[in-house]
Order: C-alpha cells, then structure tokens, then sequence
C-alpha cells in the first residue's frame, strides 16, 4: 500500500491496474519523509532540492 496523488494513478486506476481507497479527511494528510543513502550520489536537482528544505525548514515545521 502506498499514499500518492489521486493524479498520479488516475490512468491506472482507469485501466484497472490498480484500486483506489480514499481516505477519511482527518487521516488524508501525511508527513512526508525522503529517504536516501548518505554515501549515494547527490545530483545537482537534488542538492538544491534539499538546499530549499533546508531553508524553508522552520515554514515546514511551523505549517504542522
């Protein structure tokens, strides 16, 4: 089981490859985490990726 955009499996939910269960609004948002190895190669996207988490840290937090 996985949490993504309606948006983004609407195609294979219309070819029947996957179902849809939407979720009670009180359990429909959910933190999001990245995962990714220390010792892995950082990408220039991804390095500015987390450049502007970082900076936008305490937005993030406050948000929550």
């Amino acid at each position: 089981m996985t949490l993504l955009p309606r948006i983004v499996v609407e195609a294979a939910a219309r070819a029947g490859q996957v179902n849809l269960h939407v979720l009670p609004m009180a359990e429909a948002k959910v933190a999001t985490v990245l995962v990714r190895r220390r010792t892995a190669y950082v990408s220039s996207a991804l390095d500015a990726f987390l450049a502007m988490v970082r900076i936008n840290r305490p937005l993030v937090a406050a948000a929550e």
